[in-house]
């Protein structure tokens, strides 16, 4: 069981070469009534010491590997002087090869979840065994996090780590009062998203996730034509999952993190195939079809 709170500087530097994920952590609330606001700047400082020194997996990451990533806490409530209720707001970011972009794996928010955090409380990361909702939720994201990553470069390259995540959803006693843990249908909770990511009928999503990062994003330097064909079968795939599996929440993640990159990635194609691509991301993403407006013209 490993422990992090305030580590030195030093620290950081020794193990810069090992860890997986480079995160940026703000956490803002708008009105301290109940708890000190000491609290919630060691609360920031302690998750990102949690994510920036934690080694998630064996495999080593050079600095320039490592897997970008925000994250904002919005403390929406004090429930008590060590008790809160937050929004998670999650965004990873992924280099596009050989240029200066990144593009979004992540773009999701876990809303209200309730956790319990004193000044100088050590945060733990252990798959195994359950110690508080705030160190499973965080050890949670950051297998989703490298899943996902891992997903983009290797077909269902992420298994290992969603596995990960179910391990420690499970290990989750069923009085915790957090609902997100818990089977939902039709919610965005974590129950649903790492069921939803190792369901069989998600292997074509999945599938299409690395075409669309590897064979599409990385060579579209290469051949633009050639990178938006093969995006184009991609959410034509995407399309049938949806329409097999309504309402997936890796899709509906998909479509929050990459609606604009798809519009903009289209927009030098000719009408036509920018109209069938605005009919296959309003079929997928009805509720924003507003988004692929620019594709319809």
């Amino acid at each position: 069981m490993k422990y992090f709170l305030l580590i030195p500087l030093l620290l950081c530097s020794i193990l810069a070469k090992s860890q997986e994920i480079k995160m940026t952590v703000s956490v803002k609330v708008t009105e301290a009534k109940l708890a000190d606001p000491r609290v919630f700047k060691t609360l920031e400082t302690a998750i990102s010491e949690f994510y920036n020194l934690t080694q998630f997996t064996e495999d080593e990451f050079e600095d320039d590997e490592r897997i970008e990533a925000n994250l904002q806490i919005v403390i929406n409530e004090e429930l008590s002087t060590t008790n809160f209720s937050a929004d998670f707001i999650f965004q990873v970011l992924r280099p596009v090869y050989n240029s200066n972009y990144t593009t979004q794996t992540l773009n999701h928010i876990d809303n209200s979840v309730n956790f319990t955090y004193q000044e100088l409380q050590p945060l733990q990361n252990n798959t195994d065994v359950y110690t508080d909702n705030l160190s499973a939720m965080l050890t949670f994201y950051a297998y989703i996090i490298i899943g996902m990553d891992y997903d983009s470069f290797a077909p269902l390259g992420g298994e290992e780590h969603f596995d990960k995540a179910y391990t420690v959803m499970n290990n989750v006693p069923v009085n915790n009062n957090d609902a997100s843990w818990k089977p939902k249908p039709n919610t965005r909770s974590r129950n649903t998203l790492i069921n939803n990511l190792l369901h069989p009928s998600m292997k074509p999503f999945r599938q299409g996730f690395y075409e669309y990062h590897r064979q599409s994003l990385d060579l579209m330097h290469e051949d633009p034509l050639k990178g938006r064909a093969v995006m184009a079968s991609v959410l034509e795939t995407i399309q049938s999952v949806e329409n097999n599996y309504p309402n997936s929440m890796p899709v509906r993640i998909f479509c929050d993190s990459k609606s604009e990159e798809i519009v903009q990635v289209f927009l030098p194609s000719k009408s036509q195939e920018k109209k069938k691509i605005y009919r296959v991301m309003v079929d997928i993403n009805p509720a924003q079809a507003n988004d692929y407006v620019p594709l319809k013209i």
